[in-house]
């Protein structure tokens, strides 16, 4: 099991070096059927959930997730991983019934952790976006209230969201658009199949910069290529990336997990979307 596992590791995802995320899952895949999954440690078991989350591998990643916390309960990743599991949940599985789940797990811990406050955001997204303003600035309140003047990165975006709830107001436009498709039965024939979103590092320092970018894959209409505008929202790390950008420069002042949401509208519509989760330490 060691030197597959040593394998495993050397191409599953790292910021520091080259990284071939199918190959490792299919090395994992392999110590599975050999040894099973109870043969896997607390690390390797997220380090597999991590490198199938790197590779948009969405549903696969909830199932390993999902077994971590289960066989290791007071997991040192148990934040991380429920918070992940939520946004997972929520905006690739389109079941924010489940993701609310999660998010509850982490509202009310204390110490305050950026998971527990960037929750709590999650939760005040939902309701903001289902008209339900009330119970919206219920949840951005107790975010600001619990942050104590710290973690910038999440109450300055909160503190936006409890403007427009006290208005009565809906969400910022790409915001908005981002929850609309990802959330109304409507949009649910697009799959992320359209759009790659990377950045050059997912585990940066706190205050180093991060280049983010989007791929794009639709053919060209005639001689020309097609126009597209690009509605990125969430946590752009200070980036006010204009509709023509595929891509922008940011960098996150408080650890945690950040997540990246983009629309891709051409001329016929609204045509996919995509969300990434960048780790800040």
């Amino acid at each position: 099991m060691q030197e597959l596992k040593a394998i495993a590791l050397n191409f599953s995802y790292k910021d520091s070096s080259l990284s071939d995320m199918f190959y490792a899952e299919n090395i994992f895949k392999k110590m599975e059927e050999l040894w099973g999954m109870d043969a896997f440690d607390e690390e390797l078991i997220y380090l597999r959930g991590f490198n199938l989350e790197k590779n948009k591998e969405y549903l696969k990643a909830k199932e390993i997730y999902s077994f971590l916390l289960k066989k290791y309960p007071k997991s040192l990743y148990f934040d991380e991983v429920t918070f992940k599991l939520g946004i997972i949940s929520t905006y690739a599985l389109r079941d924010p019934k489940s993701g609310r789940e999660y998010f509850n797990k982490l509202a009310d811990k204390k110490p305050v952790t950026s998971y527990s406050l960037s929750s709590l955001y999650q939760l005040g997204l939902l309701k903001q976006w289902e008209g339900d303003f009330s119970s919206a600035k219920g949840y951005y309140n107790k975010l600001i209230d619990g942050s104590q003047g710290n973690f910038e990165d999440i109450v300055e975006p909160a503190k936006e969201r409890l403007k427009e709830s006290e208005e009565s107001a809906s969400l910022e436009h790409n915001l908005k658009t981002f929850m609309d498709v990802a959330l109304k039965k409507e949009f649910f024939g697009l799959n992320m199949s359209k759009i790659d979103l990377n950045s050059n590092f997912y585990r940066p320092a706190k205050d180093a910069g991060v280049e983010i970018s989007a791929s794009v894959y639709l053919s060209s209409s005639g001689c020309f290529n097609v126009e597209i505008q690009y509605l990125w929202s969430g946590d752009l790390g200070g980036a006010k990336p204009n509709i023509r950008e595929p891509g922008f420069k940011a960098s996150y002042k408080n650890e945690g997990t950040k997540v990246i949401g983009l629309v891709l509208v051409s001329p016929s519509g609204i045509t996919d979307y995509a969300f990434d989760l960048i780790d800040a330490q």
